[in-house]
């Protein structure tokens, strides 16, 4: 199984371990008084947290998360992780393929089953098998919801309830490229909220200084619950403007006039169709015992042959990166009882 070395809070990031702590220093803007604060409070801590809109919200299954602070920040890119993960298994002798799209997974009885995975190429379209004594599926929730991949035989009523219960969040982001600064560089986080609550509770509240830790002139905002669900109608060109206009008021004190950016992105984890969604949270209805969500347990059992990995499988890490690597070394030690 490829090694994960773990990041270690640093004052600095270093080529050999490029993770820095991110205790957030934070900036409040003046809105954020009175009864506006408790609200805004709960659109990051919960909303952000996880993933979703708080009347969706499990008020008895939402907080599951066995890690605490300090939060660790990957400076040089998140996809270096799957990077590395893959370069340790090829050396292993694992065969990777790439562009190819999951469309059914079935398996065969008897006293040697077997899994077949069939797919097609997405800049080819030509449709391609592999068959395995094992399969582990890392496939997001809001994929499996969506029902674009046939499991023969189908998937049990436990597994398909859970998988009916549990929610998938929508959070987007914004990123504005700069070539200067006008905001203070010392500070990790801002927060600004709208005058129309709890409506816009989520828009666009919360600014990341990408500078401080990254070293990029730019900023980062986020959209949360209802209104990243209602960026959905929206094109690329207003949610820039909207942003903008939230962006303005937040450091208009530093600078009077807008500053044009260089470049922008807008990502929508929604719209993706190999995401649709941001990640999983109790829902309201979801079943559990006294303390514990048990769907996630369930997201988690074999079916047969079919293995299930993933941050929505693993109820003490749901909804964090740790949590679906968790769960990978989890399936990783199930296959050796297979053989």
């Amino acid at each position: 199984m490829p090694s994960l070395r773990p990041c270690r809070p640093l004052h600095a990031p270093t080529p050999s371990s490029p993770c820095i702590p991110f205790w957030p220093t934070f900036s409040v803007h003046p809105s954020y008084r009175f009864y506006r604060i408790p609200q805004s409070r709960l659109s990051v801590d919960f909303e952000f947290n996880y993933g979703t809109t708080l009347s969706h919200l499990s008020a008895w299954y939402y907080d599951s998360l066995a890690f605490k602070p300090p939060t660790v920040v990957v400076t040089n890119g998140f996809d270096n992780i799957p990077k590395k993960l893959m370069e340790e298994a090829q050396t292993a002798g694992a065969q990777l393929m790439l562009n190819f799209e999951v469309t059914d997974i079935s398996q065969s009885s008897g006293a040697a089953p077997k899994v077949t995975i069939t797919g097609k190429n997405t800049a080819t379209g030509a449709t391609t098998s592999l068959t395995a004594d094992v399969a582990i599926v890392t496939i997001p929730l809001g994929v499996l919801k969506a029902n674009t991949i046939s499991f023969q035989p189908a998937l049990s009523a436990r597994k398909t309830g859970a998988m009916a219960r549990l929610g998938v969040g929508s959070i987007n982001k914004i990123f504005f490229f700069f070539n200067e600064t006008f905001w203070p560089v010392n500070v990790d986080e801002y927060f600004i909220e709208d005058g129309q609550l709890p409506r816009n509770r989520g828009r666009w509240v919360d600014w990341v200084n990408l500078k401080r830790a990254w070293g990029q002139t730019a900023l980062e905002g986020v959209a949360l619950g209802e209104y990243a669900e209602r960026m959905a109608q929206m094109t690329d060109a207003a949610v820039i403007a909207d942003a903008q206009a939230k962006m303005q008021r937040m450091f208009s004190r530093y600078r009077k006039k807008p500053v044009q950016a260089i470049a922008t992105w807008v990502q929508r984890w929604s719209d993706d169709p190999y995401a649709r969604g941001a990640y999983s949270y109790a829902r309201i209805g979801v079943a559990g015992d006294e303390d514990h969500c048990t769907d996630y347990d369930r997201m988690g059992l074999p079916e047969g042959r079919v293995l299930f990995a993933g941050e929505h499988t693993i109820w003490q890490y749901q909804a964090t990166v740790h949590g679906a690597y968790l769960s990978g070394v989890r399936e990783a030690k199930r296959v050796l009882k297979y053989f």
